[in-house]
């Protein structure tokens, strides 16, 4: 079953990872590295992982953003898919101390078509 639905096929974190905007893909180090691998090894509908953090560049800010699976059959899983991924970041952090939570305020950061989700910040 797990490889009919390609569950063992995760994304990278170059794939996932941005600073500053999404044409500086980088993975990111220390305890945030941690947390987006926990976010990475998250559930989401047939595997899409459609999330997308961009680390601001000179802070431990991280926006979220949903990028959208083109022809998918049931887009609103996809908004699920962001709330799981946004408790894996938070209880992820919260296990590791680190502070912070998520705020809506838009950085209004080219995005390509990506919708801005939320905010993590200290």
């Amino acid at each position: 079953m797990r490889k009919a639905v390609n569950s063992d096929s995760r994304k990278h974190l170059f794939e996932i990872s941005f600073v500053g905007d999404f044409t500086n893909s980088k993975v990111p180090a220390g305890k945030y590295k941690t947390v987006l691998e926990c976010v990475k090894a998250a559930p989401s509908a047939t595997n899409q992982q459609p999330w997308r953090f961009v680390r601001e560049e000179k802070s431990d800010t991280y926006h979220l953003y949903l990028e959208r699976t083109k022809g998918y059959i049931y887009p609103a899983g996809q908004n699920i898919d962001m709330g799981i991924a946004m408790c894996h970041f938070e209880l992820s952090a919260r296990e590791l101390g680190l502070p912070g939570g998520w705020v809506v305020k838009d950085p209004e950061i080219e995005s390509a078509g990506r919708e801005y989700i939320s905010t993590w910040k200290k």
